[in-house]
């Protein structure tokens, strides 16, 4: 694993008022630090969903499943990762996982 890993996010930073776009985002990209907690992981996104529900919560007003996408945060989103770094001793370093990890 390389020393220096960056952590690069896709922050929502604007409402689109038509298509979306890449100016409705801001790419962040910071070291990554590789300390976690007990029982915790830290996985790396390795598939990324775009789905048409993103569209949908990106409206200024709820919708029929959740409040607005907030600006200033990363767009969340299903993923399928692999574990980097592990200490949980159900989830070892190379285990594939899934869940709402973001872009």
């Amino acid at each position: 694993m390389p020393s220096q890993l960056q952590h690069r996010q896709w922050i929502y930073s604007r409402h689109p008022g038509g298509l979306v776009a890449q100016d409705h985002y801001a790419l962040r990209s910071e070291p990554l630090s590789l300390d976690i907690s007990t029982g915790e992981v830290l996985v790396q996104a390795e598939y990324i969903s775009v789905d048409p529900y993103m569209r949908i919560n990106q409206s200024k007003k709820p919708t029929y499943n959740s409040e607005p996408h907030p600006l200033g945060v990363v767009q969340s989103a299903g993923a399928v990762g692999r574990v980097l770094v592990s200490d949980a001793p159900d989830l070892p370093e190379g285990t594939w996982v899934e869940g709402m990890l973001g872009w």
